[in-house]
């Protein structure tokens, strides 16, 4: 049985990343500058893989013998017995319309991936059946030719059985023919596999978070054997020694994060790798211990330095001054830091937005982020915001547009701000003086 694995993205001169805020994407349109266009086609060309929860399910049905073809191109598919479209909000209406060409093909499809779980109604207007929850899991456990011979609609639902050693290790060999994986903060020159730890994530920013939508709450983790064991895969069938773990917080756990940390060591494994994780669940001696066995690269969100403009967020960070204080000592450590705000916050005004950039130029981290306060559909602050959205598109829902009515903000006022910010952020002596020394370390040492 022959099944195309589909993962379409709109045109554009930007990086879209799918499997960027808990499956929905993310686009990185940062302004019509051109300083801003030209960071834009440097992210695009070295920022790129593909959404893991793709990955996984091709690698499931790949080792229960199925033809399987991962593409993002309509004109590789052929005659095939099913189709597996990648969902996304950022892609929504560009997955939309190559379903609507699939059904006049007669081609049996489905949908997979987060936004589809949360909001399958449109999706089953153009396809056959929408799988809710984890589709690696549900495709796992279930007969996937009783699926295709009984024709099945309508919204497919995974059972509980999601332990995450029970996943094979994915097929990230798929994607090379595109170019990926690849993530320039780890490696500028080489391969950077996507890999994960765990899933889940307890914090309170759940209120507007997507996270949970599809991995829940409950922290999930795969036992330390089995990661090495996918860490040692790629190192001796491919060299690739460079990984970007994909959990949602990484040292969510200091104790289970420190066996993790001997485990690598004792493994004898040289690699470099990046996590994601929030400045309360890292100290100065943790970060130290991480390096030794190959940590890089680190992204903590920030999101703004005005304390009751987090407060109304239901968000929650560490003092201002020792935020400064931890992330300059980690950096001198080795590890690059990439730190993330945004603007448009309930309590926001562009006081507050420029109060933040000039905060994240006195940190001066060797990567900033900046994005738009986006409700998205399924988050409960959703419920909200739902009479004051002002877009119609979902692909506008990128972090990059503002598609609600703010009370102190314009479209127009955070689009100029995040324009600003990078340029602003960016085009400082400070920063040139650390961009050229971090980019001539990489070449010295040959990462």
């Amino acid at each position: 049985m022959k099944i195309f694995i589909f993962d379409p993205y709109k045109s554009g001169n930007f990086k879209i990343n799918k499997d960027q805020a808990g499956g929905y994407g993310t686009s990185n349109e940062i302004g019509n500058n051109i300083f801003s266009l030209t960071l834009a086609a440097f992210l695009k060309k070295n920022i790129n893989y593909a959404p893991m929860f793709a990955i996984y399910t091709f690698t499931v049905l790949k080792n229960k013998g199925f033809d399987v073809e991962y593409t993002k191109s309509y004109s590789d598919i052929k005659s095939c017995d099913l189709c597996l479209v990648t969902s996304s909000i950022v892609c929504h209406e560009t997955e939309i319309y190559y379903l609507k060409k699939l059904k006049e093909q007669n081609i049996y499809t489905g949908v997979i991936g987060s936004f589809c779980t949360t909001l399958p109604e449109p999706y089953l207007q153009e396809s056959d059946f929408v799988v809710s929850g984890e589709p690696e899991f549900f495709f796992l456990n279930e007969d996937v030719k009783k699926i295709i011979h009984e024709k099945r609609s309508g919204i497919l639902k995974n059972i509980d059985n999601n332990k995450l050693d029970n996943l094979p290790y994915p097929s990230w060999e798929q994607t090379f023919k595109y170019g990926g994986p690849r993530a320039f903060f780890i490696s500028l020159f080489r391969k950077t596999i996507p890999i994960l730890y765990t899933r889940g994530c307890p914090y309170s920013c759940f209120h507007y978070c997507t996270y949970p939508t599809q991995q829940g709450r409950a922290v999930r983790r795969r036992s330390v054997e089995n990661l090495i064991g996918e860490i040692n895969f790629w190192a001796k069938k491919y060299n690739i020694k460079n990984f970007l773990f994909r959990d949602p917080v990484f040292s969510i756990n200091n104790k289970v994060t420190l066996e993790v940390c001997k485990k690598i060591k004792d493994s004898g494994l040289k690699i470099k790798f990046g996590i994601e994780t929030h400045l309360n669940n890292i100290s100065l001696d943790l970060a130290k211990e991480l390096y030794d066995c190959g940590l890089r690269y680190i992204e903590v969100g920030i999101e703004s330095v005005t304390d009751e403009v987090i407060t109304a967020s239901k968000r929650f960070s560490i003092e201002k001054e020792k935020q400064i204080s931890l992330i300059k000592n980690i950096e001198k450590i080795g590890i690059k830091i990439k730190t993330m705000f945004i603007y448009g916050l309930p309590l926001d005004n562009l006081e507050t937005c420029q109060n933040s950039l000039n905060f994240a130029k006195k940190i001066n981290s060797s990567y900033s982020q900046y994005n738009i306060f986006t409700p998205y559909p399924g988050t409960p602050i959703y419920k909200e915001y739902q009479k004051k959205i002002i877009s119609n598109k979902y692909e506008d829902f990128s972090q990059s547009n503002l598609v609600f009515t703010h009370e102190k903000l314009s479209r127009q006022d955070l689009s100029m701000m995040i324009s600003k910010s990078y340029r602003d952020y960016y085009l400082r002596k400070d920063y040139f003086i650390k961009m050229f020394k971090n980019f001539f370390k990489q070449i010295s040492i040959n990462i």
